[in-house]
């Protein structure tokens, strides 16, 4: 448990704590503000933490380095329910990387969604898949 303690406390030692939310841009598309994320991120490094996905990291990986650098929270899955402009049935969550993947990159901490509908399988699908996240992935890692 010292690993999660140690993030935890780094995020949450200062008090009040802001997060940039940019993995938006996954669902909806590149908008003002992240539309060239490599380039604006440094914008957003003073934040307590930025919450990216796992490419966004890749290309942004540079502002994690600094010794004040924000935590890099990773989205581990993806919901199909968040992308308004195709107006789905039905809600899917899909894993996107392992922990141990997002770890590799860089992640102080993980995210994943938890998406539930009026739809008996694909609440089931997305709660197994979140259970997988929660049991199987975190091994040896612990988040």
């Amino acid at each position: 448990m010292a690993g999660k303690e140690i993030r935890m406390g780094r995020l949450l030692s200062r008090g009040k704590v802001v997060i940039v939310a940019a993995d938006h841009g996954s669902y909806m598309g590149p908008f003002a503000g992240i539309d060239e994320l490599p380039k604006q991120i440094h914008a957003f490094k003073k934040a307590d933490a930025l919450l990216l996905m796992p490419g966004m990291v890749q290309q942004c990986r540079k502002v994690f380095a600094d010794r004040n650098a924000p935590l890099c929270i990773i989205r581990v899955n993806y919901a199909t329910h968040y992308v308004k402009a195709y107006e789905y049935e039905r809600g899917y969550n899909e894993r996107l990387i392992s922990v141990k993947h997002a770890v590799s990159l860089g992640a102080d901490i993980v995210i994943a969604s938890v998406l539930f509908s009026g739809d008996d399988e694909a609440n089931t699908r997305s709660i197994t898949q979140f259970g997988e996240f929660l049991m199987r992935d975190t091994y040896p890692c612990t988040i």
